[in-house]
């Protein structure tokens, strides 16, 4: 290869590797059979990818931009690299994403405790008879979300479903950092499904959770460790798996399972970012949807 050539390939690939519009992890993850090669996406992207309209991350449509440009379609030029040196300076408006959407890369999950089946394992174990769930209230209008069909042989009269408002699905109205006083002891089992993150003070409602609890009942809780915003009618935490397991803890509870669930990649603006450096950065510092934790409190508690 000619040195010229050369210096103006190596010139192409560093345009591509620096364009916040090529994203090296998201590319490999969107096409596998272009990781099976082994080959080095920027230099896939270049030397076929364009030519086969793949889109180099879901920030730039390849096939957008060629129809929106046909003289670029028709010089054979690689259209990132156009858009990279000839549309900032035209002042064209930013390019159309990928209709493959903004899914980043994610490694391959570390190995989670399913907080669920062991909750599912203790309760078939000990079939709870009188249960509490707070929460229950439908926000959407015939959408129940209480949880009462995971017990079965529970009656009705013995779930109890909480919520702060009256409402559908909602038997009392009460607050979970202060639960009435003749409830101590009272449940077998107490469930909270995205509740907590709605708490002032949610160590306060663990402790409230140990005080209606029977020697021996269950609990799970499961809340957000990564959601957006969302007041209802207000929304103050995020937790870690270490931070919901220490809250019961204290309450005097033994936590027998606690861990992450539905893994899911954070895509700051290149501002904060660079787009090249975010699929690695969400393999290496993972975030979740869920963070659950299940336990009991002790026979002699």
């Amino acid at each position: 290869m000619p040195l010229r050539r050369k210096f103006s390939r190596l010139h192409d690939l560093l345009s591509l590797r620096m364009s916040r519009y090529f994203n090296a992890d998201w590319y490999l993850h969107t096409y596998p059979d272009v990781k099976a090669t082994g080959l080095d996406p920027a230099r896939h992207y270049l030397d076929h990818g364009a030519a086969e309209k793949r889109d180099p991350s879901w920030a730039f449509s390849t096939a957008a931009y060629l129809d929106s440009h046909p003289e670029v379609a028709r010089a054979g030029v690689n259209p990132l690299l156009h858009f990279i040196r000839a549309g900032g300076c035209a002042g064209r408006a930013e390019p159309a994403p990928s209709v493959r959407g903004r899914a980043a890369p994610l490694a391959d999950a570390p190995a989670l405790v399913d907080v669920d089946a062991t909750f599912d394992r203790l309760a078939g174990e000990r079939r709870p008879a009188r249960v509490l769930e707070a929460g229950t209230l439908q926000s959407n209008p015939g959408h129940a979300t209480h949880s009462h069909r995971r017990f079965p042989w529970v009656a009705q009269r013995d779930y109890v479903k909480l919520d702060i408002v009256a409402g559908l699905d909602v038997d009392v109205v009460g607050d979970l950092h202060a639960l009435p006083a003749h409830w101590s002891g009272t449940f077998d089992c107490v469930l909270a499904n995205a509740v907590f993150e709605h708490l002032e003070r949610p160590w306060i409602a663990a402790r409230e959770i140990a005080r209606v609890l029977a020697p021996g009942g269950l609990f799970l809780v499961s809340t957000h460790q990564s959601f957006p915003l969302h007041a209802y009618p207000s929304d103050f935490f995020r937790f870690s798996r270490e931070a919901l397991r220490l809250i019961f803890e204290d309450a005097g509870l033994v936590v027998d399972a606690a861990d992450y669930k539905h893994r899911c990649a954070i895509l700051p603006p290149a501002a904060v970012m660079p787009s090249r450096q975010v699929g690695a950065w969400n393999a290496t510092f993972p975030s979740f949807i869920l963070v659950q934790a299940a336990g009991h409190r002790s026979e002699n508690g």
